[in-house]
């Protein structure tokens, strides 16, 4: 079984990597800052479904990597991010 950790599953470069992963048969370990219960309510998730290959993790949470484990990091998701609440302090600051 080939392992693989994905970073910001939330996002959406990192959502589209458990979804891409999880199809080619690899055992997806997904990370996010949102509580389990939350992401499985979003119905983009709905799309894997319920997946044996497929588990979720919070931030924080104690993990336990697995020999060979392919790590992704999708920073360009939190660079868009950080991006947008720079813009929204700029406009915020501009107008006062």
């Amino acid at each position: 079984m080939e392992y693989a950790l994905v970073f910001g599953a939330q996002q959406f470069i990192g959502f589209e990597l458990c979804k891409a992963l999880v199809n080619q048969g690899y055992e997806v370990l997904a990370i996010d800052e949102q509580q389990q219960e939350e992401m499985l309510e979003n119905n983009k998730w709905m799309e894997i479904g319920r997946n044996a290959n497929l588990q979720y993790r919070e931030i924080g949470e104690s993990i336990e990597l697995q020999d060979n484990m392919i790590c992704f990091l999708p920073i360009y998701d939190y660079y868009i991010v950080e991006k947008k609440t720079f813009f929204k302090r700029f406009i915020r600051n501009w107008k006062t």
